[in-house]
């Protein structure tokens, strides 16, 4: 397992620290299932190199963690977001087939808000416009 660290512009030490995980793929007949015990350590950025399907089940993403898609993707399930990063763009989960997403990425993450046309950031409690003015 690689570890990436974090560092904010001008200092020395990292803000944070992150073990790469590859998820590997879990072929179930025809079907590569995706289960929670394959994300199941806080502090990760979870590289997705294949489409995985939830098998109609709800994943939580751990605490402090990177979804990274790199060619991959998510569907027929829920997944709880729980604050998580979400690379290269939130779209890159939302754009995913039959997938229910509960609560919102971590502070900052930006996507293209369809229905009012406008770029929208999170919170990491709620999505607002990212131009300014009102909230979505």
């Amino acid at each position: 397992m690689e570890s990436v660290n974090v560092y904010a512009r001008g200092h020395q030490k990292p803000v944070a620290s992150y073990n790469n995980i590859l998820i590997p793929q879990n072929l179930v007949g025809k079907r590569n299932i995706l289960v929670q015990g394959m994300m199941a350590t806080e502090n990760a950025r979870y590289i997705i190199k294949f489409d995985f399907d939830l098998d109609g089940k709800t994943i939580t993403v751990p605490a402090n963690s990177i979804l990274s898609f790199e060619g991959g993707s998510f569907c027929n399930g829920t997944v709880n977001i729980n604050g998580a990063n979400v690379l290269p763009n939130y779209d890159a989960l939302a754009d995913s087939q039959n997938l229910t997403i509960n609560g919102y990425p971590k502070a900052g993450v930006m996507r293209w808000d369809y229905e009012n046309k406008k770029p929208v950031w999170s919170t990491g409690e709620k999505w607002v416009n990212a131009l300014g003015g009102d909230n979505i």
